[in-house]
């Protein structure tokens, strides 16, 4: 299980909603992989000047893919987690090695 926390702030003077997303970049793959792979998202609502957690987890299945003798898994090396606002808009992240996720 991959889980991540993030404390996500309304900065604005107004109510307003966001999109938490959760990304992963396998950093070691023999395979050719997404540069950025979303593995989930939330909706927020916050009032001005709010701060509250963010919390997911996520099941390690999503991050197999067809390893080159056929079978389903990863392989070992570095994963970068990554929370976001967007694709282009990362706002934190963290390095692990996948010997640590098995």
């Amino acid at each position: 299980m991959i889980t991540a926390h993030f404390l996500v702030r309304n900065t604005g003077r107004f109510e307003g909603e966001t999109v938490v997303q959760l990304y992963v970049r396998d950093e070691d793959a023999a395979i050719v992989r997404p540069v950025r792979q979303l593995l989930d998202f939330t909706r927020v609502r916050l009032t001005a000047g709010e701060t509250r957690p963010v919390s997911f987890s996520v099941p390690l299945e999503r991050l197999q893919y067809t390893l080159p003798d056929g079978h389903r898994g990863f392989e070992a090396g570095d994963i970068t987690v990554q929370g976001a606002f967007a694709a282009d808009d990362i706002r934190c992240h963290a390095t692990v090695s996948a010997h640590a996720l098995t």
